[in-house]
């Protein structure tokens, strides 16, 4: 390659690379009318927790704004819901996307903490934003991807402790609701509160009965509408009336407490781990939470620029590569003294069978083992520092919800 042509491939991709740093910028920050900080919180539980806050120009003191706070799956970290991120700050919302406990930059956990402390990040990120002097108290929610959305549940049990509990809406990505106490009898945890599902028709991991426990599941996911915990969760814990049917996206209503709740199941085409980035996905918790909660700019769920952050991402990813390659090169045509190293010799006869047969041995070894480590709660909780049950069980007692809710009332 002649040198005036690897100076410009430099050039280009040395330019290719800021574009991609603006544009993302300016993508995440509205073009400047979102601040965007990372923070280190010491949150009320003793521990540090690592986020990130994004505050729209209009949330305020004189004008507080409606907040979210979000929460990575297993094994994420809060940059996996830029999508709903961006979208839900586009739309005048005070985010907080955190770490996990012992994900990311938040602080690891001992074995002796997992059981009690591992997934209840979001309400500790609660305690802290309701501090904040822009935060309006009064329209709080949470959602969270996976073990995300169970930590939502979490925090909804500990947020019925409160003397003024604080979550108002609840978005539940890629993960159950409670819908069982400890004993197993019917019950719902969600009360007053506006309370989503968003369902993946491919989930492999929630939706099918059984599969938690180790069974063989009973049901795929995608036939999870027809399931007794769909129907119980659309009509508040109580037992549904003969015929009803749960649609996808169709909001059920009831009077409660003084004010009206809604319940709602959205199933999307997709699986578990995409569904953060998913279109359909985003666009259910846009319209859930404008819905639900107001934002100062209520636009629809389908309104998303958050693939132009992506595109910008993916030009950088590109140009880094140009230049690491071009550098490479450079570094080759430089007149130091070469290391002496041995030819290759071709492979042939059994040497070359073997090799190919380790190859073809390796991959089917690694996808398989995959699979099964997945779903062995020994191996599991070894990773997590858990007992090899206590990963898959939720760490909550029927104590903590309240009895069952058995009483009559209406609903659509």
């Amino acid at each position: 390659m002649k040198k005036n042509t690897r100076l410009a491939l430099y050039l280009c991709s040395a330019l290719a690379l800021l574009i991609s740093c603006l544009g993302a910028s300016l993508v995440q920050t509205g073009a400047g009318s979102t601040q965007v900080q990372e923070l280190t919180i010491a949150s009320p539980s003793g521990r540090t927790m690592s986020a990130l806050l994004l505050r729209p120009s209009g949330a305020t003191p004189a004008t507080p704004a409606p907040t979210i706070v979000l929460s990575d799956g297993t094994w994420n970290n809060k940059e996996m819901q830029d999508a709903n991120y961006v979208e839900l700050a586009r739309r005048g919302y005070v985010v907080l996307s955190i770490d996990q406990y012992s994900h990311g930059n938040s602080q690891n956990l001992t074995r002796a903490e997992f059981p009690d402390v591992w997934a209840l990040g979001i309400n500790d990120a609660i305690e802290y934003a309701a501090t904040l002097p822009f935060v309006d108290k009064s329209r709080i929610g949470v959602s969270g991807h996976s073990n995300g959305a169970l930590s939502a549940n979490l925090a909804v049990v500990h947020d019925n402790q409160r003397p003024q509990p604080l979550i108002s809406s609840v978005v539940l990505v890629a993960n159950d609701a409670f819908s069982t106490d400890d004993a197993g009898a019917w019950t719902t945890i969600y009360g007053h509160r506006d309370v989503a599902i968003i369902a993946d028709r491919y989930d492999e991991f929630f939706f099918n009965e059984g599969n938690l426990e180790g069974k063989p599941a009973t049901q795929p996911a995608r036939d999870f509408l027809s399931s007794p915990e769909a129907r119980r969760f659309l009509s508040f814990g109580l037992e549904p009336p003969a015929g009803f049917v749960a649609t996808s996206g169709v909001v059920s209503s009831q009077a409660l407490d003084g004010t009206t709740a809604h319940r709602v199941i959205s199933m999307i085409d997709g699986e578990h781990a995409l569904a953060t980035i998913n279109p359909a996905a985003v666009s259910a918790l846009i319209d859930f939470f404008g819905d639900s909660l107001h934002p100062p700019r209520n636009l629809p769920g389908s309104d998303q620029i958050w693939g132009a952050k992506l595109a910008f991402n993916a030009l950088g990813l590109v140009a880094l590569g140009v230049l690491i390659t071009l550098l490479a090169g450079t570094l080759m045509r430089c007149n130091a003294p070469a290391p002496q190293v041995a030819p290759l010799t071709r492979l042939t006869g059994r040497r070359r069978v073997l090799w190919w047969v380790f190859q073809v041995v390796g991959v089917a070894f690694s996808a398989f083992s995959y699979l099964w480590i997945a779903g062995n709660t020994t191996v599991m909780g070894l990773a997590l520092q858990l007992g090899p049950r206590e990963w898959r069980s939720a760490p909550y007692s029927s104590s903590d919800c309240g009895p069952p809710r058995t009483e009559s009332s209406s609903w659509s």
